[in-house]
Formats: C-alpha cells, sequence, structure tokens
C-alpha cells in the first residue's frame, strides 16, 4: 500500500556541476516505487553508472539551459498526481512523503502538504551535523476559504512551505510554468511566484513530521547555482526586498504583477485585476518582513530576545541523535530507520 501510493509521486531534481552529489541522491531513491527526474544543467551530461541506468525509476536529462527552463520541461512532462522539488543535495523521506500523499487525498482543498526540516553539515573534517531551520514550519495551517486571507497570512510569516512540500500536479505545473515562460531579473522572484500561485489555489499543510533533510553548503540544491548570463532570478542584482517600492523599479514591479495575475486568472476565473492587488498586498508583506521594518516597543523587546535565543539554539549543529530526541520532545515525529540511513550516506558511509 505505502508503494502504492510512492507510485503516484514524482521528485525533480535539477542540479548543475555537482555530479557527486546527484548520484549521492539516485543511489538513494533508485530502484523504489517514486518516480525521480534529474534535470542537469552542466555543459558536458554526467557519464552514469550501470546502477542507475538500470534503475527503472529514475529518468536523467541532460538540459543545459537556465534552472527555470529546465523546471519549466518537467511541468511539460510529469504525469503523476503529486510532485516535489528536492535539491541535488537534499533528501526526503520516502515514510513523510508518504503521510503526505495521504493527508492530500483525505483533504482535496488542499494544494499542498509536506513536514518539518533539519538542515546538515556536509562532512570535511568531521562528521556531518544537524540543526533546525524554518521553525515556523511545525505550526503552519493555512487554512482560509478566501484565497486572499490565505495569502496575506501566508507572506506575512513567509517560509517556502509549498515548493519543497508535496504539490498536486496542476498546481506544481501551474507555478514552475508561470517562473519559466518569462523569467523576471529580481533575485528569487520564481520561487515567490510559485508559492503565491499555490496558496492563492488552496490550503497549506505542514504536517508534525520530519520530511526533508536539507545541507547548509553555499550553492545547495542548484538554486543558487547560476548559469552565467541564464539564470535571470537567480542574479543578486536586484533583490525585492530592496527594489520593491523603488520608482525607477516601478515598470518592472507592474510587468510582474501583470504578467503573474493574467497567468493566475487563467487557471482560477477570478479577475486579473484583483489577483494583481492581493499579490501586490502579499509582497509587499514579504518585503516588510524581510526589511524588518516592524518596530519593536518596550512592550515585546523581551519576547523578542527570548525568541532569537530559542532560534540561535535551535540553529546549533549537533549530533543527529540530539537533534532527533529535540524533535520527539517536540511532538515531531519520524523513521527513524530512514534517517540514520540518509546519515549513513552524508557521511559517505
Amino acid at each position: 500500500m505505502k508503494a502504492d501510493l510512492l507510485s503516484r509521486l514524482t521528485i525533480v531534481i535539477p542540479t548543475y556541476k555537482r555530479p557527486l552529489k546527484a548520484l549521492r541522491a539516485m543511489r538513494f531513491w533508485a530502484n523504489q516505487r517514486v518516480k525521480v527526474l534529474v534535470l542537469d544543467g552542466c555543459d558536458d551530461a554526467m557519464d552514469l553508472p550501470d546502477d542507475i541506468r538500470e534503475a527503472q525509476n529514475i529518468e536523467y536529462f541532460h538540459k543545459p539551459i537556465a534552472l527555470s527552463e529546465r523546471l519549466a520541461f518537467a511541468a511539460s512532462y510529469v504525469t503523476s498526481d503529486y510532485v516535489a522539488l528536492c535539491g541535488d543535495d537534499d533528501f526526503h523521506l520516502p515514510s513523510s512523503l508518504i503521510a503526505a500523499i495521504r493527508f492530500l487525498d483525505d483533504h482535496p482543498d488542499y494544494v499542498a502538504c509536506g513536514g518539518q526540516m533539519l538542515g546538515f553539515t556536509e562532512p570535511k573534517f568531521f562528521r556531518a551535523m544537524a540543526f533546525e531551520k524554518y521553525e515556523l514550519f511545525q505550526s503552519l495551517d493555512f487554512c482560509q476559504n478566501d484565497p486572499r486571507e490565505r495569502a496575506m497570512a501566508y507572506f506575512q510569516n513567509y517560509t517556502p512551505a509549498t515548493i519543497y512540500g508535496v504539490c498536486r500536479k496542476d498546481v506544481w505545473c501551474e507555478g514552475m510554468l508561470l517562473w519559466g515562460k518569462n523569467e523576471f531579473p529580481v533575485y528569487v522572484i520564481g520561487e515567490l511566484q510559485f508559492e503565491f500561485n499555490a496558496i492563492y489555489r488552496g490550503k497549506v499543510k505542514r504536517l508534525p513530521v520530519l520530511q526533508w533533510l536539507r545541507s547548509a553548503k553555499l550553492g545547495h540544491g542548484d538554486v543558487h547555482s547560476r548559469r552565467q548570463g541564464k539564470d535571470r532570478s537567480l542574479s543578486k542584482a536586484i533583490r525585492i526586498e530592496k527594489h520593491w517600492h523603488d520608482q525607477s523599479e516601478s515598470g518592472l514591479k507592474m510587468q510582474i504583477l501583470d504578467y503573474t495575475s493574467s497567468e493566475i486568472s487563467e487557471h482560477t476565473g477570478l479577475p486579473a485585476s484583483t489577483i494583481a492587488h492581493d499579490l501586490e498586498s502579499a509582497l509587499s508583506l514579504y518585503v516588510e518582513r524581510r526589511r524588518k521594518l516592524k518596530l519593536v516597543s518596550r512592550n515585546n523587546i523581551f519576547s523578542m530576545l527570548a525568541a532569537k535565543l530559542r532560534k540561535r539554539v535551535n540553529r546549533l549543529k549537533l549530533p543527529i541523535k540530539f537533534r532527533l530526541a529535540f524533535l520527539k520532545r517536540r511532538g515531531v515525529s519520524f523513521n527513524e530507520s530512514e534517517v540514520m540511513d540518509i546519515w549513513r550516506r552524508i557521511n559517505g558511509a
């Protein structure tokens, strides 16, 4: 039964100039029931070993094009009920992906579901260590019926809760095509467009299960590994938090709003003007949070300091067994054998 559920999922793994990490990921998923698409953006194709070539569930595509174009290709290719994105140096726990699929099967008004995340350091002189990130994941349940209310709540305390979760195929493909068909030269705007489309289309849930182990290495998962001159939205020359309210960039801002709202309008039937207004409001909330414009009053200074201290403790890099014990204490469940299998792979065992 569990294998049948995984067979309804496609995992999309973009990679660029990291063949060892890509091979590690492919070997982890090889011969499981889940479908895996590996999208290699390097100029030269990888020479795949026999064990990967023989894995029936893995398809490798050599696509020396921009990340957004590779993801748009995946959107035109996948046929499964659900899709999940995974960095080439990251891991998803199969049991937690199954839990997300079950939740979505039981809740048709939700478009995406995922679990909790642990970060890890790649071993170099010492063994890998684990830390927490995206602490807000644990309590996420955006169940508002009104799409505007959902979007405002989501972007007010933004974390990328849908793009690395399990997403319904139609919504995932719409979001990736939205990014890939017309890529704007604003840093990570494609992610924000994807997230807005998803939260606008339906509800989003994060379960109290460990789902995602994310590498802390710079250049993570191809997202920050640019093909020079091709990945326009991965250039840091224009960052949304610095330029959103800049009058000199108002033309670019209007292009983003008009294009994104018209595309989403085609799928929802809602007026593009309404969507554009909601998108502008949502991104303004995102910018406000990123720029830390909210003033701290005397009444909340102590709670702010306590939150910062808690965050620092969560970010401490500790052996995996300590981090797992902390997760258990907070009510987060996980398949320990899966975690330890992944941990051995991370450490090269």
